[in-house]
């Protein structure tokens, strides 16, 4: 349970920095702008900063009970935790992509980011709790 409770403290920062790491490549690759490439390498923490609560929110609200859930119906697996995990993604991608200008994102872009989000969180968690099982997939 020690590695349960460490995964749910640590795994949170890692969408967190993948939505930094997005949002810098979406401002490099943007037509708006004339800032330079570093500028936009250096907002990978203020992003990452604006993403921690909804990522720690989502593990509280939505995480821990999902594991106790997923436990309970004997899916901890990783393909179980990755599903699970995508699809609160999916949830948040949705939530996000709401409170984007439609003109300027897809709603279908910023939805499969945040799924591809969900399963690399998954799959942290799933490495953090169970780290020297390597052949369930």
């Amino acid at each position: 349970m020690k590695r349960v409770v460490a995964a749910l403290l640590i795994v949170p920062l890692v969408p967190a920095l993948l939505f930094g790491i997005t949002m810098a490549i979406w401002g490099l690759v943007s037509p708006f702008g004339i800032d330079s490439p570093v500028a936009h390498l250096a907002s990978i923490p203020i992003w990452s900063i604006y993403a921690l609560p909804v990522s720690y929110a989502a593990a509280l609200v939505v995480g821990v009970p999902a594991f106790f859930l997923f436990r309970h119906l004997g899916w901890l697996t990783l393909k179980g935790i990755m599903s699970g995990a995508s699809i609160i993604g999916l949830a948040i991608g949705v939530a996000v992509a709401m409170l984007f200008d439609q003109r300027d994102v897809s709603l279908v872009g910023v939805v499969l980011a945040f799924i591809a989000f969900g399963a690399t969180t998954g799959s942290a968690f799933w490495w953090m709790v169970y780290p020297r099982t390597n052949d369930d997939a």
